[in-house]
């Protein structure tokens, strides 16, 4: 809407007072527009628990998806233990190295540098402590604005996640290509999705999923989705053969 024609023929504090007012009823009609909490509670009502994370029913079934396959949970496993191998051995490299004492001498001589600069600065405490009047009212409105655009901003990655988005998740077979947006009379199918038919028996297939897993943090506008290859291939063998490319079957899915 427009803004209201302020009189110029009031005075100064009538004007300000009601500048103020007109900017605090925008602000607000802002916040009523994204309220995070209205907005939370009507997504609540569409959400189902699982293992880990949260899910719409628009497009996770917590009846058929979800899980790991037996080569994926071996892979993770391993790679968690060399990960803390990893950090105990630098652990142990850090504690046996000697510190060196020209360099605590040099780090004490830094200390009481940063010391008298702290004292330096005293004096320039005055003006952290100067009324700022109207300004002061300004930059309150900006912060809560900044705060109500960091909100929204993590409502809106929260409501990625939940419809697939940014992350990397298990479909039944009979689930997946629908999800994928391959099938006929899908409802907004998604832009973009990375579709990965595993063999769940091939280490291959582990290490290209957790390949998976890290390169959905990073793209977040794109719908990353696994399956059982040759149990999707035979449960929905005539939708496979019409949206999928012709592979090698020796080749893991």
């Amino acid at each position: 809407p427009a803004s209201p024609v302020i009189e110029p023929t009031l005075d100064s504090c009538c004007q300000r007072e009601l500048e103020s007012e007109i900017k605090g009823n925008a602000f607000r009609r802002v916040l009523r527009r994204h309220d995070v909490v209205a907005e939370r509670e009507r997504r609540r009502r569409h959400l189902v628990d699982a293992t880990g994370f949260q899910g719409c029913r628009c497009s996770y079934d917590p009846e058929q998806d979800g899980g790991e396959y037996a080569a994926l949970n071996a892979l993770r496993a391993a790679t968690q233990r060399q990960m803390i191998g990893d950090t105990i051995g630098e652990a142990y490299c850090g504690f046996i190295v000697a510190p060196s004492t020209e360099t605590d001498g040099k780090e004490h001589k830094s200390g009481e540098e940063n010391d008298n600069n702290s004292d330096s600065d005293d004096e320039f405490d005055y003006l952290l402590d100067e009324d700022l009047g109207g300004q002061n009212e300004e930059l309150q409105m900006i912060e809560e604005q900044r705060r109500a655009e960091l909100e929204m901003d993590m409502l809106e990655r929260e409501i990625e996640l939940q419809h697939g988005y940014g992350t990397h998740r298990q479909m039944h077979p009979t689930r997946s290509l629908k999800v994928a947006g391959l099938s006929r009379g899908v409802r907004d199918p998604p832009p973009f999705v990375a579709l990965h038919l595993f063999d769940s028996q091939s280490d291959a297939s582990a290490s290209l999923d957790l390949y998976l897993e890290e390169l959905a943090l990073q793209f977040r506008g794109t719908k990353f989705i696994r399956s059982d290859g040759h149990m999707t291939l035979a449960l929905e063998s005539s939708l496979a053969q019409k949206v999928l490319p012709r592979g090698r079957p020796d080749l893991p899915a």
